[in-house]
């Protein structure tokens, strides 16, 4: 990387192809054409959004996420909702693990030794499937998709004329502490 270019990263969790084609076939119902969907490789949960970030910054948040210690959990989207007022359809799990809000909170915490601000507003974890919704869409359980989580990643955005491209620049797996030998 050009050192006095900056990025704009957050981390995220990134579903594999078989999630991502299922979600897409799901959802393909309720947006019957009212809005733009969300490429299928742009499918994320996004943990934490840093902005744009110098060098120094994405040296220090990967530092960060290489102290990350929690256990691999698995999500099951099963919620479908949409936001009027960005206009952007979503699935959602009912229910969130521990070990996603033990994560999003560690990252938080990290990320602001190292001088991001990030926001304050509840952790609310879903998916962005479309945008630019028109008309509305009334919230709804759909079959339930279930996603094994083994890791998180940093992700660049890259906004273009076509729109924004996101690319996978750091991978951290999840594991559990290590606990001290007795």
């Amino acid at each position: 990387m050009d050192p006095s270019r900056s990025q704009r990263l957050f981390f995220a969790l990134c579903p594999d192809e078989i999630f991502r084609t299922a979600l897409v076939d799901l959802t393909e119902k309720s947006l019957q054409k009212r809005g733009k969907r969300v490429s299928s490789e742009n499918l994320h949960v996004t943990l934490v959004f840093l902005g744009s970030t110098d060098r120094e910054q994405r040296l220090c948040a990967e530092a960060v996420a290489r102290e990350m210690a929690t256990e691999p959990f698995t999500l099951t989207f099963d919620r479908l909702g949409h936001w009027p007022r960005q206009r952007v359809l979503w699935s959602a799990p009912s229910e969130v693990p521990q070990a996603l809000r033990t994560l999003v909170n560690a990252l938080n915490r990290g990320l602001r030794r190292c001088g991001f601000s990030l926001e304050t507003r509840p952790y609310h974890v879903h998916l962005t499937v479309a945008r630019n919704i028109t008309g509305p869409v009334p919230d709804a359980r759909h079959e339930p998709l279930v996603w094994p989580v083994h890791a998180f990643h940093l992700v660049e955005s890259e906004t273009r004329p076509a729109g924004a491209r996101y690319r996978v620049i750091g991978t951290w797996p999840l594991c559990a502490a290590q606990r001290p030998s007795s």
